[in-house]
């Protein structure tokens, strides 16, 4: 498998400033980019937005604790919003509410 300079920068970020712990760079770094791109693209189209927000949740949580703690009014804003999606959900203008509307007409959920 060839690795680009793009991927081989990445890598060496999470390598050399983000540390993060337990996970090796190449793995942590897929992961994030995984998790960042995939679960605020659902959030955005609102669908499974609550489930969205719990590896966002995680990662706000890592990155605050172990690789930008002085930045904590960035990462508690990230947070607030990310539980107020988790708690409220997305609203009337995503797809689990349309989801939820026709489950709802076809007789399966009371």
């Amino acid at each position: 498998m060839c690795i680009t300079a793009n991927q081989a920068a990445t890598i060496a970020l999470f390598r050399d400033e983000y540390m993060v712990p337990l996970l090796p760079p190449e793995i942590a770094a897929v992961m994030s980019a995984t998790f960042e791109l995939s679960c605020s693209a659902l959030i955005v189209v609102g669908l499974a937005t609550r489930l969205a927000t719990l590896p966002l949740l995680g990662m706000t949580f890592v990155i605050e604790v172990f690789v930008y703690p002085e930045y904590w009014t960035i990462h508690l804003m990230w947070a607030s919003i990310l539980l107020f999606l988790l708690t409220r959900g997305p609203g009337v203008f995503s797809f689990d509410h349309y989801v939820k509307r026709a489950v709802r007409r076809k007789g399966f959920v009371a």
